[in-house]
């Protein structure tokens, strides 16, 4: 006859506090200067996911509008374009002020204590969406955040490559009129939003499944009875 014993032993709540993200608060300058640098990025770092989305999304566009109108300043200097250029740059600077003060109030008043995951629980270590607004940010700082260093290296380098041949095949189209370097923008383009999806499934991925390894240990050794011979499955977690 054979017996199969299967034991289960759980951690202390010492332990499993260390697997945790901090229960205290976020300390604010570390939310504060992310803000400063790139809007939104401190309110997602402060796991308000749905704040840093608006805020970087509107942050990405408003930039990008002044930087084409200083462009097209720069290429022509009418009153139109340096009208259009102040529209764009009030837009940008609002932005920019609305997020600073959200984040000084967030992080100085209601001090939030951020992504808060267990092991075996519902809520995994890290918070799966956002390491993928992270990614959203900046390529790759999601995988950062998943503490997957290599990953991260090679998804900004990719996307930095992207993006540079994007901004030479648009100058150069801009210069010459020739419909190659329009095509070839285009195309780089989509190449950039296909590595932009890759790297944020990526990083909900890593942080959905960060450190699973750890969760289940399993470990067999023979026990002998009187009755016959027995497997002891020892799992912990």
């Amino acid at each position: 006859m054979i017996f199969v014993i299967i034991i289960f032993s759980g951690v202390s709540a010492q332990s499993t506090a260390s697997e945790t993200d901090s229960s205290e608060a976020i300390k604010p300058f570390s939310a504060v200067w992310r803000s400063l640098i790139i809007p939104g990025w401190g309110q997602v770092y402060q796991e308000r996911l749905a704040e840093g989305a608006v805020l970087y999304g509107a942050g990405w566009i408003t930039y990008s509008k002044a930087f084409n109108s200083y462009l097209s300043y720069t290429r022509n200097h009418s009153a139109e374009n340096k009208q259009q250029l102040k529209k764009n740059v009030s837009l940008a600077a609002f932005v920019y002020v609305l997020n600073i003060v959200d984040i000084f109030d967030s992080a100085y008043r209601l001090r939030p204590k951020g992504w808060q995951g267990a092991l075996l629980s519902d809520k995994p270590l890290k918070s799966p969406w956002g390491a993928a607004l992270r990614s959203a940010i900046i390529p790759g700082l999601g995988q950062v955040y998943t503490e997957n260093y290599w990953m991260a290296a090679l998804y900004f380098s990719g996307c930095s490559f992207l993006t540079y041949k994007i901004y030479e095949n648009n100058q150069k189209y801009q210069e010459t009129g020739d419909v190659k370097y329009r095509d070839e923008r285009s195309t780089y383009s989509w190449y950039l939003g296909f590595g932009y999806l890759i790297t944020m499934v990526d990083a909900y991925v890593n942080a959905y499944l960060f450190r699973f390894d750890d969760m289940m240990r399993l470990t067999m050794t023979p026990v002998i009875f009187p009755q016959g011979v027995g497997v002891n499955f020892h799992v912990s977690f």
